[in-house]
Parts: structure tokens; sequence; C-alpha cells
């Protein structure tokens, strides 16, 4: 009597992992007990009668036992299984938006990081992810990259960068120093870039160092009309950002070298003139 072999009917399964994957398909019976051999096809048998076969994609698998007694009878059955690999799991980042920076040393959170599958872990590249944003300390403006990776429980990984821009939003803190300058020998004076700093020695700014921030002052020049007298002044800073604050102080006009007739005389003169005229 050949032996009987039992099949299971043809199924699916879903979200396999890549790899080794077994599957309970046969059985079978001999009534005289004298079985040979148990072939399959593909893969092979585990001690439990399990077909192990390696699966790396999805599709069907179409599987065929035999069993053959001792005098060469035999029984077979075909089994068709459809297999779907677990992919990679899907994940979403933010891109190309907008934070608003105001002071270094800030805590700054972007929103927009999620995976959805079996994921049993995520990462960040800097950072700490919380919920479905990454929070970090931000230093300066300026564009940033966060890669995201998450890995779902059979080992895939999805990875995704994510792009944005920190702006700072807030202006220098100005400081105005008065200063005193000397006229030279032709009545005039230009303030310089040592002038300029010394005016706005103190500013400070929450992305730029003072070497970095654009200074200038109005009035910039000064003749004899101005001497002895306290010359109001604008000085304006702008950072790399081009966020622009002001202030107000006084540059003090000393003769210095100059060949200034004196403010007395001047007045005396127009005063001649006047009454000639």
């Amino acid at each position: 009597t050949p032996p009987v072999v039992n099949c299971v009917s043809d199924f699916s399964v879903t979200e396999v992992c890549p790899g080794e994957v077994c599957f309970d398909l046969f059985g079978f019976s001999d009534v005289d007990g004298n079985v040979l051999s148990v072939e399959v096809s593909p893969g092979v048998l585990d001690p439990n009668g399990f077909v192990c076969v390696q699966v790396d994609t999805s599709g069907i698998y179409a599987f065929e036992y035999i069993v053959t007694d001792s005098c060469g009878a035999a029984d077979t059955c075909n089994v068709n299984v459809t297999v779907g690999i677990n992919n990679p799991p899907p994940i979403t980042c933010p891109s190309n938006i907008s934070v608003t920076f105001c002071n270094a040393g800030e805590q700054v959170c972007v929103s927009g990081f999620s995976a959805s599958g079996n994921v049993v872990s995520e990462s960040v590249s800097f950072g700490t992810l919380i919920g479905n944003q990454v929070c970090f300390t931000a230093d300066t403006a300026g564009v940033y990259s966060i890669v995201y990776t998450a890995t779902d429980d059979c080992g895939n990984t999805s990875t995704s960068i994510a792009t944005f821009t920190i702006e700072d939003t807030s202006p220098p803190v100005v400081l105005c120093n008065p200063i005193t300058v000397s006229l030279d020998e032709s009545g005039t004076y230009a303030l310089n870039a040592a002038d300029i700093i010394k005016i706005a020695e103190g500013t400070t700014d929450n992305c730029s160092g003072l070497d970095e921030l654009i200074l200038s002052v109005s009035p910039e020049t000064f003749d004899c009309s101005q001497v002895e007298t306290e010359v109001p002044v604008t000085v304006t800073v702008t950072d790399a950002c081009g966020n622009i604050n002001t202030c107000t102080t006084t540059v003090t006009v000393e003769k210095g070298n100059a060949q200034c007739t004196e403010p007395s005389l001047l007045n005396a003169q127009a005063d001649l003139l006047e009454m000639i005229v």
C-alpha cells in the first residue's frame, strides 16, 4: 500500500521578514510503515517536519512534497504559498521649512518626523527625538539637516533627511559710547574703523560677534564749524541675518592742529559785513 500524503490548502502570509522561513505544509501516513524517503522542493525539512526555505522576495512559492516507500510506491502533494515580504517602514520628514531663532542657546523644536509599520526603534543624527519632533539647542542661524532613521522588527531600516532653515529675527543690542576727536591740519576729521568700533563697544548680538556686525555712524565727518561742540551721531548696527538696530551718542570735536577761526571772530566778521551792507 503506497503512503498517503496530506497537504494544507494554498494560503498567503504577509509582513514576512527576509531570511529563512519555516512553514507547516505537509504530513503523511503509511499503513505498512516502510517509508523509504521524504523529499520536499524547494527548501528542507526540519526535525519537526516543517519546510524551511530562504525567502528574500515577495511572490508565490510552489512547494512539492514526495513520500516514497521501500516498494517504490509514492504519493505527491503540492502547495502554493503567497509570501509578502516586510518592506522597510514608511517614514516622513519635514522639508523646506523655516524656524524662528531668537537667542543663542535656545532650544528649537521641529515637528513632522513619523514612521509607520512594525517600528521598534527610531534615531536622529543630532538632537533629541520627542514624539514626532526633534529638539536641539541652536547656536547660530542657518541651514540645518537632520538624518532620521526608523528600524522595524525585521531589521529593515528607512532613512530620510530633513532640511530646514533657522532664521534669526532678533536685532543686535546696541550700546553707544561718546568719543572725542581732534581736527587735522585741513580742518576736518573722518571717523575711521577703530573710532566706529570704540563708539559701538559693548554692542552684542545673539548670532554674530562684534567683528561680524556691520557698523556705520552718521555723520562720520566733522569740521571747524563743530569745534568745541558735542555733535549728535546715529550708530546703525546690522547683523548677519539683516536685523538692524540703532542708538545715538555724541562726538566732541576739538580743534587739534586745524587753523580754525575762533567762533567769536567769525561772529564779529559777520556783524561787520552786515553793517557794511
